[in-house]
């Protein structure tokens, strides 16, 4: 006799062992993506809090005391402009002369923090670098917190006031003047 032969060997043949398998990874998928945190974002509600790491010394204390450097958008008393992009992203990339000229004017008054999307952060600061930029960065290397805030296209940029209150949600890319006009709205 055969070791493999019987209803083992039946139930092998109408379930095989890779559909077995498929099924596992496919529900730790799922219960992974019902796990993470997801917002629809409308302009007038408050917007959920968030923490991610950057480049800039926003001058918040960190919990757990660490070398990190990181945003909290709760933790800033000023308003808040969230710019979500990418270095492969073509209109991202044309509107970042503009964004820090705004960044350079407003610094004082407006906490920046511009969410990049998907790269390292060595991509990142090389970016910063060969345009000469000084911009504070959040780094999104594996797109969570874009997925979170249900970012579909890019760039997307959020204006919130000091009370935390969605004020503005730009999708696409902008002038200078255009930002400018909706900046004077939250601050």
């Amino acid at each position: 006799a055969q070791p493999c032969q019987g209803r083992g060997r039946e139930f092998e043949s109408r379930f095989p062992l890779k559909y077995f398998f498929f099924n596992i990874i496919f529900f730790k998928i799922f219960m992974d993506t019902l796990n993470k945190k997801n917002y629809n974002l409308e302009e007038n509600i408050k917007i959920p809090d968030f923490t991610c790491e950057t480049n800039f010394d926003f001058q918040q204390n960190n919990e757990n005391n660490e070398d990190i450097l990181t945003f909290s958008l709760y933790k800033s008393p000023k308003p808040v402009f969230i710019n979500f992009w990418a270095t492969w992203c073509g209109p991202c990339v044309g509107e970042m002369p503009d964004l820090q000229k705004l960044f350079n004017k407003y610094y004082k008054t407006i906490d920046f923090i511009f969410i990049n999307c998907g790269a390292n952060k060595k991509e990142l600061y090389d970016f910063l670098k060969k345009n000469n930029y000084n911009l504070p960065l959040g780094f999104d290397e594996k797109n969570e917190l874009a997925y979170s805030f249900n970012v579909k296209a890019i760039p997307i940029t959020i204006l919130v006031n000091k009370d935390k209150i969605i004020k503005n949600i730009i999708i696409g890319a902008r002038s200078e003047d255009q930002y400018e006009k909706l900046i004077k709205g939250i601050i």
